[in-house]
């Protein structure tokens, strides 16, 4: 059987089936997933911290990524291998593209993924243009860890949310093939997530955002004034459910 690519998975979907990802690093971890079935492997910049010892995910390069990309391309035979771009691999869409070029061309990678949001959308179309199947990261972003700090969950509150959503709006228009989302509430349901072709076919099953009972006054019957409102308690103004880790999204 060939190796699955980008397309593959756009199938898989458009037949209603689901698919599957996981991440390995080198020739144990890929030939353990590989062996279950999985449908795609992601190689992971978390390579710093799961087998190189650093505190975070900024500390590899270029270098370090594309032997262990190498390493699992060779340790796989059916699963489409996607590379996690590493920290300051892709400032500019030139940088970027280049960088790209060496994991799919040197390393074997089918698609490579990269942190960011709306801000990123100029280098995505820069490299799907150039034929590069890019996989988007939103929500948790690790590579920003020197600016954001402790690690949090993202999208707790609705402007947070809606500004996740902007997000993947701008990736999918850009030609992001899928979107990994780490670490945010579930799915938001708000009326702009309806718009986000990417949010709506993997959005999670649990929504986001849900309504508050004071958000709104209730509705008056026929002939009768709507009734008062009680007093909120102490946590309505908490608008999302508990976090989770790991929301994939993919096309």
């Amino acid at each position: 059987m060939s190796r699955r690519t980008i397309a593959d998975l756009r199938a898989l979907h458009a037949a209603g089936r689901r698919f599957t990802v996981a991440t390995a690093w080198d020739r144990p971890t890929s030939e353990v997933v590989e062996a279950a079935g999985i449908d795609a492997i992601l190689v992971g910049d978390s390579l710093a911290q799961v087998a190189l010892g650093h505190e975070s995910t900024v500390r590899v390069g270029m270098s370090e990524m594309l032997h262990h990309v190498a390493a699992v391309v060779r340790s796989s035979h059916e699963a489409l291998v996607i590379a996690d771009m590493p920290f300051l691999s892709y400032p500019d869409a030139p940088t970027a593209a280049e960088n790209a070029g060496r994991f799919l061309r040197d390393a074997g990678a089918g698609a490579v993924k990269l942190e960011g949001g709306a801000a990123m959308a100029p280098i995505v179309a820069a490299l799907t243009r150039s034929g590069v199947p890019v996989i988007g990261h939103i929500g948790l972003t690790p590579q920003s860890a020197l600016v954001d700090g402790k690690p949090r969950a993202r999208g707790k509150q609705v402007d947070a949310a809606l500004q996740l959503l902007d997000d993947a709006r701008a990736l999918e228009a850009a030609g992001a093939s899928a979107i990994v989302i780490e670490l945010v509430p579930a799915s938001p349901t708000s009326p702009r997530c309806a718009k986000t072709a990417i949010a709506r076919r993997l959005a999670p099953r649990r929504p986001l955002l849900r309504r508050s009972p004071w958000s709104s006054p209730p509705s008056a019957s026929a002939g009768r004034p709507a009734p008062s409102r009680p007093k909120p308690p102490r946590s309505a103004g908490r608008a999302c459910r508990r976090p989770e880790r790991w929301r994939g999204r993919s096309a």
